[in-house]
């Protein structure tokens, strides 16, 4: 399956059986975990995209964006690399994920919610695309901007 690209900040999770999770315009300190949701399993590959300088991805086994629950692993991109992917040798159990800032306080948020139908735009029957309703801000992009037209 080819896994498209956007031009906007994403962070995205390839499960082992090809099903994409895609988070976009993810906000600093937000823990998202995803093990609750329908379409969960263990994962291959990782992708970040136009994060920005000062921020990198954090992908955990944890449920709540802690490395240090239970000794999980995480995989962290390398800062000042905005844009970027890592494909594990074997599929690993990732449960959340976050979007950190380099010198940030770590203070999460988190939310625990699969996609519902008005956060969500399927870009393909393999793939599950979040946004949130919050970035409806000025000068931030519409939480619809992926629906599909009438």
């Amino acid at each position: 399956m080819s896994t498209p690209t956007l031009s906007i900040p994403y962070m995205r999770i390839k499960f082992a059986e090809a099903t994409v999770l895609t988070y976009t315009n993810p906000k600093p300190w937000r823990c998202l975990k995803i093990s609750d949701c329908s379409y969960w399993h263990r994962s291959k590959t990782v992708y970040w995209n136009n994060l920005g300088s000062q921020y990198y991805a954090v992908f955990y086994e944890s449920d709540s964006c802690d490395p240090d629950e239970d000794d999980e692993y995480s995989y962290v991109s390398d800062l000042g690399y905005s844009v970027g992917d890592y494909t594990f040798k074997t599929s690993r159990v990732l449960r959340s994920m976050a979007l950190e800032r380099y010198n940030g306080e770590r203070a999460f948020t988190y939310a625990n919610n699969c996609p519902s139908g008005d956060e969500t735009s399927a870009v393909n029957e393999t793939s599950v695309l979040v946004t949130w309703k919050s970035d409806d801000g000025l000068n931030e992009l519409s939480s619809n901007w992926t629906d599909t037209l009438p």
